[in-house]
């Protein structure tokens, strides 16, 4: 900063001169000047010591005509005692006590209102002035010392590399010793700073994980897909007669798959994909046991039933998708409440529709149920229910046969068979 100035003031004086002399001439002439001044620098600086016990240092600059803080430059004290290095028209006096020392900067008058002689030496005190003004005053710190002046006191310390002393990070990141409030205020912006760019990050991860997701799931439909292939041809290919314990079989899947989803274990797709599979293998298998009973008329309220059923449960796999985002903060609890609210009711709705369908098809002779004990308790209880499985026969409302555990396909039938 300081050869910036001394080389804008030379610029000045070079385009002064040349106003009576030649361009060449004119940059000798500053070149000359700058030299001058320049070679002598550092030469005309008055060295105080301070008393060897200090410890603690205050530089006060009490000039306000408004030329802003004075820059002192910091270098390493060569020994234990600090040593100041003032230029001609700065006055420092020192005042001691015990461990600590004010030193108070004065500027004597400037060229400032004078009138300024368009002579080499007038020229010469011009530049010394301007150099002066803003040459940075010298002080040599020991590692003892800390350095007390506050951003009030009108000086900037340039702390030197490799110069240490007892608060020197600090002097050397603000110039000055600051305040708690502005210490505070400088960690507040710099965890802004932070935090924006933390934003940016998460930001980038999102999209990033948007990404990732979107191929993911592009993946999934495509492996979803190949298994619907093949589990819509294993439905054709299915044997001649379906015991009840496939139908069960595959309705304990659905149950599992959906505690599987509740608990975070299964994606969204799969589990719909899986409900799809299920369903579409059991409405075969109802469908199958009717054509083989010669009910081919229920056929169409069988068929009524099963979409009911599917759709009760792809409204109930929303629901739950819906309690995954808010518990993930993706949804306010606002919009969750607003879900839950318009997915019960339709729940509602649909059960009341299914209840309906399945006295329908009761009533002609075709039940369609299951019963959770957890949740029928006295039921079990009536029927002496002990385990689970157990597959109770009924005829005319009449117990015919009791069956506990999973059952073979070809021990259903035979059963079956007898009773008919």
């Amino acid at each position: 900063m300081k050869k910036s100035l001394i080389a804008a003031v030379s610029c000045f004086v070079v385009g002064v001169v040349g106003l009576t002399c030649t361009l060449p001439m004119a940059a000798q002439e500053g070149v000359s000047l700058y030299n001058d001044v320049v070679s002598n620098l550092e030469e005309n600086l008055q060295k105080q010591d301070l008393p060897q016990e200090i410890t603690s240092l205050r530089v006060i600059h009490l000039t306000d005509y408004g030329y802003g803080k004075r820059f002192i430059e910091v270098r390493q004290s060569p020994d234990a005692q600090i040593h100041l290095y003032t230029a001609d028209g700065d006055t420092a006096q020192v005042t001691t006590e015990g461990q600590s020392a004010v030193i108070r900067l004065q500027e004597q008058e400037t060229l400032e209102g004078q009138q300024l002689h368009f002579s080499r030496e007038g020229l010469l005190n011009l530049l010394r002035e301007e150099m002066r003004s803003h040459h940075t005053i010298i002080i040599e710190v020991p590692k003892t010392v800390s350095i007390t002046s506050g951003s009030q006191d009108g000086v900037y310390f340039d702390v030197g590399g490799g110069v240490e002393f007892v608060n020197f990070a600090q002097i050397r990141e603000y110039g000055y010793l600051p305040t708690e409030e502005e210490t505070l205020k400088n960690q507040y912006e710099e965890q802004q700073v932070q935090l924006e760019m933390l934003q940016q990050e998460l930001q980038q991860s999102q999209m990033e994980n948007e990404l990732l997701k979107e191929q993911l799931m592009q993946q999934e439909y495509a492996a979803d897909d190949e298994q619907q292939t093949t589990a819509e041809e294993s439905i054709a290919t299915e044997g001649i007669s379906v015991a009840p314990s496939d139908i069960l079989q595959l309705e304990r899947q659905m149950e599992k798959d959906r505690e599987t989803f509740q608990k975070y274990a299964m994606s969204k797709e799969s589990y719909l994909t899986a409900l799809w599979d299920n369903s579409q293998k059991i409405t075969a298998y109802r469908e199958k046991q009717l054509l083989d009973a010669g009910r081919d008329d229920l056929l169409p309220l069988m068929e009524e039933l099963e979409a009911n059923l599917y759709q009760y449960n792809e409204v109930d796999a929303e629901l739950l998708s819906s309690q995954h985002d808010f518990q993930d903060g993706t949804i306010t609890q606002q919009q969750y409440n607003s879900v839950v609210q318009a997915y019960e009711q339709l729940l509602k709705e649909l059960d009341e529709e299914i209840d309906q369908l399945k006295a329908k098809l009761a009533e002609e002779g075709y039940n369609v149920g299951k019963i959770n004990v957890d949740d029928e308790g006295e039921l079990a209880e009536r029927y002496h229910v002990m385990n689970i499985p157990t597959l109770i026969i009924f005829k005319n409302g009449e117990e015919k046969e009791r069956m506990v555990g999973v059952q073979s396909k070809d021990l259903l039938e035979s059963k079956l068979k007898a009773l008919a």
